[in-house]
């Protein structure tokens, strides 16, 4: 028997086909969906979203880099001053995919066949697990730098058969700092499939995490085959969307995390170029004329120290006057935030006006010198990012949608009696001058 609903408009039942349920998952599960995965917290809410750019395959827009001369005071009748040119690089970086998959069976789908309800039930609990995890695993996208490194390695023990993996935060992503006490596998969870790279982006292994501690990782080897000796130390651990028997059964560039992510905050707030690269956004970060290209990082050489209001002061002037540019908004995560309060909340030379504690926008109200302090979840440890939002973006070539591509959402799973709908965003972050922005790290 087909599938039926009630439908007030017609006054009676109307049998449900598969054009129906597509409908369904297009025009009643995506928005919300889309919602709930595109706008999760306050640094992505806050961002201008950008497709102009977007070309082809790549994001490529110029960047002033320097101001022209030209421009002098001269007596009447004076020798005009050299026009010069003005100076522009051009950015070019590939854009990036994000997916999200549901899929149930046929036999769940079939139960009570006659009620529609049992289907909508069904897809409901499958999109709110699916666009919550979305949600998270972008947001983290979005903290991180690009890279796709969820942690990296420093010892390995065990049998070869299941190892367990001794994790550390990359310090590259953290400012090259040492001292973070963000939970190195927050970002892992068990049942996760993951992949080894070394430091040439070579894979070395494939794993599944059947548990976890805060700084361990106990993990089953997939891939034993292949003369294959697993994770080494120094190596790093990314995502692997499938599993494995072999490390012939997968590949690092399409099948893993590694360097596939959308770029985030900490590659954007870095004096390198990003891990294993050799440029940030097609221009080499490393060489000297490219000054530009280079955030800018207060460290205290691994030396935990106090937060100060001298050392925030520090902070904004440092930028106002290496890049002539004002910060709009400073993260950190809620510890740092809340020294941040017990330190200038008592002080009436600062803008504590309102509610100084919100829990959606983090602290909100609470200001220096007009910028507005955030706290969010997944910003590393013992570190304030001072961000010019104003040259910052999201580039977006495709909009949260559903792939049907070949002409259904709803679609029957190949040789098997199960049925899937996979929705996925074509998207990365851009900045336009790195030099905008700046790092606090090494704070107590």
């Amino acid at each position: 028997m087909a599938k039926t609903l009630i439908d007030a408009s017609t006054g009676g039942v109307v049998y449900g086909t598969g054009d129906y349920y597509t409908r369904i998952l297009q025009d009643l599960f995506l928005p919300v969906v889309a919602d709930t995965v595109i706008y999760p917290n306050t640094r992505l809410k806050r961002l201008p979203r950008n497709s102009t750019r977007v070309q082809g395959k790549n994001v490529v827009f110029p960047v002033h880099t320097d101001d022209a001369n030209g421009v002098v005071a001269i007596g009447a009748g004076g020798t005009l001053p050299e026009p010069d040119v003005e100076k522009f690089n051009q950015y070019s970086f590939g854009i990036r995919h994000i997916y999200g998959r549901m899929k149930f069976d046929g036999i769940t789908s079939d139960a009570n066949d006659s009620a529609i309800a049992s289907w909508l039930d069904i897809v409901m609990n499958e999109m709110q697990a699916k666009a919550k995890l979305l949600a998270r695993q972008r947001q983290r996208m979005y903290s991180n730098d690009g890279s796709g490194i969820l942690c990296r390695v420093i010892s390995i023990t065990g049998p070869a058969a299941s190892e367990t993996i001794t994790v550390g935060i990359q310090t590259q992503i953290i400012g090259n700092a040492t001292i973070t006490d963000s939970v190195p596998t927050r970002f892992i969870k068990v049942g996760q499939l993951l992949a080894s790279i070394n430091t040439s982006g070579v894979k070395t292994g494939a794993y599944v995490v059947t548990s976890k501690t805060n700084t361990t990782i106990v993990a089953t080897k997939l891939a034993p085959a292949s003369g294959t000796v697993g994770a080494a130390a120094t190596d790093v651990l990314v995502s692997l969307n499938t599993r494995v028997t072999d490390l012939a059964d997968f590949t690092v560039a399409a099948d893993t995390g590694y360097k596939n992510e959308p770029m985030g905050i900490r590659g954007i707030i870095g004096d390198h170029n990003p891990l294993h690269d050799t440029n940030f956004q097609g221009i080499d970060a490393s060489v000297a004329a490219n000054d530009w290209h280079r955030a800018t990082i207060l460290s205290n050489s691994g030396v935990a120290r106090p937060l100060t209001v001298d050392l925030l002061d520090e902070a904004v002037m440092t930028v106002v006057e290496k890049a002539d540019s004002v910060p709009t908004a400073i993260f950190g995560d809620f510890k740092q935030v809340r020294k941040v309060a017990a330190l200038i909340l008592p002080d009436r030379r600062f803008n504590t006006t309102g509610t100084p504690i919100d829990f959606e926008l983090g602290y909100g109200d609470l200001t220096i010198h007009g910028i507005p302090f955030f706290a969010d979840r997944d910003c590393y440890g013992n570190s304030l990012e001072f961000i010019d939002e104003t040259d910052l973006k999201l580039y977006v070539m495709k909009e949260m949608t559903w792939m049907d591509k070949d002409g259904s959402i709803y679609q029957r799973i190949l040789d098997k009696d199960e049925y899937q709908a996979t929705f996925y965003c074509r998207e990365t972050m851009g900045c336009d001058v790195r030099d905008k922005h700046l790092l606090i790290t090494d704070l107590a």
